[in-house]
Order: structure tokens, then sequence, then C-alpha cells
């Protein structure tokens, strides 16, 4: 009986050290997709934004699905394309927004349409420009990333479309999340001028009470590069929405889910990026963002 037991523990022993060395082996995979991503000179990327709203006394509860392509060629070149949901469609006249960027030796210009016309803007580079111009360039992402993977739970095999992946969980509490964007600001020439610790620290203390962000991660086994990530902040944008409302009910007219996707495909298969001649021939405008003050409230 002794020996049964001795030979029970040190069986649940041997498989807690396997379990242990495979998270170990599997984080190390992870960070390997990371760098690999990192490192990329073009991917496309497919995002899908999933805002679920209560009902109210206009309207009942519903889903608003907003869909969008990334395309991106190292620091050179960009396009970003937004569907909108029909319901934003009808009351903005518009069923998506298409901005293009474009940067040289000497300047980067942004291109951005509104569905119905195109507005150009062409920023000259200096010195002190250009790291604004690749606002990652001076940064180690390493270092952000790796205390991403350090907290990832490995959860076994998942296709993704017919790819094989490798499937992690991680909860991004807002010490971590506010942490990553000062290692951010501090890194970058552009951002840590004037940066102020304090004004994070009283974010942190703000956020602190509110529920994380879940995090969901997919490798993709064979190119080992980051094939797919599930960002779920429902919770605490319902959080958000009960502390910050002022209504006389908190529990219509919210938000009731906040989930953002985002699919890569076509790693280092980004041959070029094609501007439309009208984008080209757009009006020049010291902000692309005039044509839309009214729309941001401003």
């Amino acid at each position: 009986m002794k020996k049964f037991i001795s030979m029970t523990l040190i069986s649940l022993f041997s498989l807690f050290l396997i379990a242990g060395c495979s998270q170990d082996n599997h984080k190390a995979e992870l960070k390997k997709a990371f760098d690999n991503t990192a490192t990329l000179q073009s991917t496309r990327a497919d995002l899908t934004v999933t805002v679920g709203l209560d009902a109210s006394d206009e309207s009942e509860s519903q889903n608003l699905t907003f869909s969008a392509v990334l395309e991106t060629i190292g620091n050179k070149k960009s396009h970003f394309e937004v569907t909108l949901p029909s319901i934003l469609a009808t009351s903005l006249g518009t069923s998506k927004y298409i901005i293009y960027t474009e940067t040289t030796n000497t300047s980067t210009i942004v291109y951005m349409y509104d569905g119905t016309t195109w507005t150009k803007q062409t920023t000259a580079l200096t010195e002190d420009t250009t790291a604004t111009a690749s606002p990652t360039a001076s940064i180690d992402l390493t270092e952000i990333y790796s205390d991403f993977v350090n907290n990832a739970e490995y959860k076994g095999e998942e296709n993704v479309d017919s790819t094989a992946c490798y499937k992690y969980q991680l909860t991004l509490d807002w010490d971590m999340l506010i942490d990553a964007v000062e290692k951010v600001a501090e890194s970058n020439p552009g951002l840590a001028e004037g940066y102020d610790s304090s004004y994070t620290a009283a974010i942190k203390a703000q956020l602190a009470s509110y529920p994380p962000v879940k995090l969901t991660i997919w490798v993709d086994k064979s190119a080992v590069q980051l094939k797919q990530l599930s960002i779920d902040a429902t919770d605490t944008v319902k959080s958000l929405y009960k502390a910050y409302n002022t209504g006389e009910s908190d529990s219509t007219g919210g938000i009731n889910k906040l989930i953002l996707q985002i699919k890569y495909y076509d790693y280092n298969n980004v041959q070029d990026i094609t501007i439309p001649a009208d984008a080209k021939n757009a009006k020049s405008s010291s902000s692309v963002l005039d044509p839309y003050t009214s729309i941001l409230g401003e």
C-alpha cells in the first residue's frame, strides 16, 4: 500500500513537472511568434469589432459589427479600410472610411476617404519628425510583449480557418496594460518629451477596480506567426458604463459587449499597396480630419 501511494505521488509529481515544462515550451513558442511577427516586412489583417447595445427607449438590443482590412509594408505604406454597420452608414451617409499612408525619405502623406471625398495631408520629415513617422522604430518591443508572454496560459491546439494553431489565453489587468503604454512613451522620442508618470499613476488608481481585458491568442504552428487575436473588453465596458452613467437607469442604452478580433495572413507576401489616382490627386488639407470635425464633435 505504501509502495502504491509512493508511486502515485511520484506519478502525479512527474505529470506536474511535464505540464510545467509543456507550458514553458509553449511560452517559448509564443515569444517566437511575437518575434517573427514583429520582424515581418509586410502583412495583411482582417479586423472585426462587435459592439453590443442594450435596449433603450428608441431601439431594441442589437449588435453593431465594424469590419476592416489592414495592409502594411514596413513603415513605407499602409492601407486601412473600415466598413460601418448599416445603422451608422445610414446616419453618416457612407458605409466605409479608407486611409492610406505613404512614407518616403522626405515626407509622410496621409490620404483619407469619407465615402464621397478624398483628402490628403503631407508632412515633411525632419530629424525631429522621423521618429513620429515610424513610432515604434526606437522601441524595444521585446520587453513589452515579454510581459504578456510570461503571463499567458497554453490552452492546447485549435484550427483557425483550417490552419493548425496553438491557443493561449491571457488576462490583461490594467496595471499590465498601462505599464506597456508607459514603456512605449518612455522609449519614443516623440512621446517622451513632456511625459508625466504621475498622470499614468492616477489612471492606474482610477482603473484598479475595473475588470481586466481578456486576450486569446492563436499561433500558426507551421509559420510560427500570430494567426489570430481576440480581445474581449465586455466586462470592462459594462463596469465603466455602470460607474459613469448618470441617468435614471443603468440598465438601458448601455454597451453589453465589446470584442475585437484580428486575423493575420499573407505574411511577407504584400508586394505593393496601390493608392488610387483620386487619392493622389486630392486637394491638400492642413489636416485630414478637417472635413470630419462635425462627426468627432469638435
